[in-house]
């Protein structure tokens, strides 16, 4: 499976792309917004994760909610990956939000690696 990273904590990001790869997908890794989605316009996905608060650019600070707008883009570009959404701040208000904009899942960053098992993309 080719999977697209969008996550600016790059200890996380790089644990994520460890576990993805020993699984056996092909991982791209990007940290801010138009990083990923000049990525995802350029190459096929079959899975997107992204993360919710990050950069709009790669030399700016965090800024919350990006992620929503990383799913909406995708949708604008008619991106036919599946794309889950993370957070290290899950809500129900902002899981309705990302499910709304067209994530596929909806999950806390505490929880994707157990999710990610039992959807069976990783092993346990």
């Amino acid at each position: 499976m080719k999977i697209l990273i969008v996550e600016d904590d790059t200890q996380f990001g790089e644990r994520l792309k460890g576990r993805l790869e020993v699984a056996g997908h092909e991982v791209t890794t990007t940290s801010c917004y138009r990083e990923a989605c000049n990525t995802f316009v350029k190459k096929r996905f079959d899975l997107i994760i992204t993360d919710n608060n990050m950069p709009i650019f790669s030399t700016e600070r965090p800024e919350r909610n990006i992620g929503i707008e990383v799913i909406a883009e995708a949708y604008r570009f008619r991106v036919k990956s599946k794309i889950w959404f993370m957070t290290s701040e899950p809500s129900e208000e902002l899981f309705k939000k990302a499910s709304d904009a067209g994530a596929l899942r909806t999950v806390s960053k505490d929880d994707l690696f157990r999710e990610l098992a039992k959807a069976k993309i990783i092993k346990s």
